[in-house]
């Protein structure tokens, strides 16, 4: 019989054959820790890019947060430029109508301002001519002289309304200068 420490052929063939497993099974041991260590360097890599998506996200949110603040007060300015608009639209057409009123008493004070001249100049060689007739001294004259006073007095009358009328052309420059600087301060307020 042979010695048990001598290989036999089936021995040798199992040796071969495990052999065979073992590098196989060292290449996959080796090929798994190529991987795993790939896979922990992705991770970290995933945990690092998480980490600044999570940043991200949270700048974004404040972001947006800022972006919606800004958008009220837009949403405001522009409520605010509307009323302004209408203000101005009401300003304007305010200055129309007292333009139009202001214009209509200058030239009824101009027509009024004539008349009350013709009529003074009137009065006036009336006047001259009572005072150079020989008769200035009679009862004729006397009338004739209080009708003129009475004209006088009417005559006064008009030229302070023609005054009055001044004044009001004056109050409506006044208010148009008014619109007109309210109108300069709007425009400026956006430049």
């Amino acid at each position: 019989m042979m010695a048990s420490d001598t290989p036999t052929h089936t021995s040798l063939l199992w040796a071969h054959q495990i052999r065979r497993e073992n590098v196989h099974l060292m290449n996959r041991i080796d090929s798994l820790e190529r991987t795993l260590s790939s896979a922990t360097e992705t991770t970290l890599a995933a945990k690092y890019r998480a980490a600044n998506l999570e940043d991200l996200v949270q700048s974004l949110i404040g972001d947006n947060q800022e972006l919606r603040d800004e958008l009220k007060s837009i949403k405001g300015l522009v409520v605010d430029n509307q009323k302004l608009h209408d203000e101005l639209k009401s300003a304007q057409s305010d200055n129309q109508e007292l333009r139009e009123e202001l214009k209509s008493i200058s030239t009824r004070l101009i027509v009024d301002n004539q008349k009350l001249h013709d009529e003074l100049k009137s009065i006036s060689t009336r006047l001259d001519l009572v005072i150079k007739s020989s008769d200035s001294r009679t009862g004729m004259a006397k009338d004739e002289i209080t009708r003129l006073m009475t004209d006088v007095e009417s005559l006064d009358s008009r030229m302070q309304d023609t005054a009055l009328m001044q004044n009001q052309a004056a109050d409506l420059n006044d208010q148009i200068d008014l619109i007109k600087y309210r109108c300069r301060q709007w425009l400026e307020s956006f430049r």
